[in-house]
């Protein structure tokens, strides 16, 4: 994480006095942040990231949801499995089409059905610099920032259960639906957060909830701080104890 958007994180630990937990996020995709043909990608899209580049053939996929079976060597030997399995899902759910550039704009080639109501397509242009990566509006799509928890030091403002919030992937596809289950003033601190960022890096509620027994290294944001602090599992799993969460 950029030691600018840490700085905002922190600020909304005070502003909240809560812990915000985040997970790692894929390091390449801080290269894209802020750039007009690059969006962080949201709740409704479950493919991964590619790790790496591809030198030999000048493809910048790293940091970009790329098609895992296209570029294999893109992903880290450890996380290829499941990068394929997310993205054969994703593709088969989205009826995906493909892209290309025409100008300054992109025609949309597939299924009118993924143009309508999922325009998400896959850059298929074999001179193309993200050939294999998926976009979204026309938009190629790269990690956002994952909250794994937030925890109030104030009990009264964190209740024993995350609201629900049924989400649309994208915004107009009311056939594709997306539970998401969001912290307790949620909606204040993703809008403080992202309004700071100047991108909407926070798309939806927290890890824990969907998984709650999958404890992961976070980067730790508390009141009072004067930097993010990393913690490994044990690390987190003690502080679970002490906050009798």
């Amino acid at each position: 994480m950029t030691t600018r958007d840490q700085y905002v994180f922190l600020k909304a630990a005070n502003k909240f006095n809560a812990w915000i937990l985040v997970r790692q996020t894929n390091e390449e995709s801080f290269q894209y942040m802020r750039k007009t043909l690059y969006r962080p990608k949201p709740i409704s899209c479950k493919p991964k990231t590619a790790d790496f580049g591809i030198g030999k053939l000048n493809k910048r996929v790293e940091g970009l949801v790329a098609d895992p079976f296209r570029w294999p060597e893109a992903f880290k030997r450890e996380k290829i499995d499941e990068a394929r399995d997310l993205w054969k899902e994703f593709r088969n759910d989205c009826g995906l089409g493909e892209f290309k550039r025409e100008g300054t704009g992109f025609k949309f080639e597939g299924s009118p059905r993924s143009v309508r109501a999922y325009p998400y397509a896959i850059d298929t242009q074999p001179g193309s610099l993200h050939e294999g990566c998926l976009t979204l509006e026309g938009k190629y799509l790269y990690g956002d920032y994952d909250l794994f928890h937030i925890v109030f030091l104030d009990r009264k403002q964190m209740p024993g259960r995350p609201s629900t919030v049924v989400q649309t992937g994208p915004k107009y596809a009311t056939n594709y639906q997306i539970p998401d289950k969001r912290d307790a003033n949620w909606d204040q601190i993703a809008i403080f957060i992202n309004q700071q960022l100047g991108v909407e890096m926070i798309q939806h509620g927290s890890h824990v909830f969907y998984k709650p027994k999958d404890f992961q290294p976070v980067f730790a944001f508390g009141p009072g701080k004067r930097s993010g602090e990393f913690w490994s599992i044990d690390e987190l799993k003690a502080r679970y104890r002490q906050w009798n969460v």
